[in-house]
């Protein structure tokens, strides 16, 4: 690696392009299916209950919020399990 410096990644989002919530949960069971583990992080701060009364409205706030999908990612992670992930969300996508 040619990093000098101290990077402390935390969390590895993916967006999906032309989706719906429906697919991304479709695509996050097939992933789980095959052991790995996802989550979605980071709901529309404007849904949020001190929000009720907002009329606010947000597509791509909320498009991102539909269709993100959180990946592993953790220092130990060894190059054949990226490898394997990767296939696996690859995979998933043309299911």
């Amino acid at each position: 690696m040619d990093n000098t410096e101290f990077v402390s990644n935390y969390i590895m989002p993916i967006v999906l392009l032309n989706s719906t919530k429906e697919k991304r949960d479709k695509i996050r069971e097939s992933i789980h299916a095959a052991g790995i583990q996802t989550s979605v992080h980071y709901p529309a701060i404007h849904k949020f209950s001190i929000y009720k009364n907002s009329s606010t409205h947000l597509p791509v706030t909320e498009y991102v919020t539909d269709n993100e999908i959180t990946l592993p990612m953790y220092a130990a992670l060894t190059d054949e399990q990226i490898d394997f992930i990767i296939k696996t969300v690859r995979k998933s996508l043309n299911e």
